[in-house]
């Protein structure tokens, strides 16, 4: 898996982003996808559902409301297939104002 975390602006809002396996990746690519927030109170919480996502899968949006948080966190992790061709993208991933 992969964590990834940013440092969010006081004017950003909305976080969007599509999310799909590479295409270098095998058949088997599957994975799980979150997006945590840390808030004033220096604690993380989960913003959205975790999102599975599979090699065959069209890519998946998502869209998190970010005001008020300090940072935001994306983590990937191995689905059902262990660590066989997990390469996510986050397509697209903007902070929106």
């Amino acid at each position: 898996g992969s964590q990834l975390v940013y440092a969010i602006s006081r004017n950003d809002r909305i976080f969007r982003a599509s999310i799909a396996i590479d295409d270098s990746a095998n058949r088997f690519g599957h994975a799980i996808c979150r997006v945590v927030l840390l808030g004033q109170d220096n604690r993380w919480s989960s913003a959205v559902k975790a999102v599975e996502i599979a090699k065959q899968d069209q890519p998946k949006s998502i869209e998190v409301d970010v005001s008020g948080a300090r940072a935001i966190g994306l983590i990937t992790s191995s689905g059902k297939n262990g660590r066989t061709g997990d390469r996510v993208n986050w397509l697209d991933a903007r902070m929106h104002q």
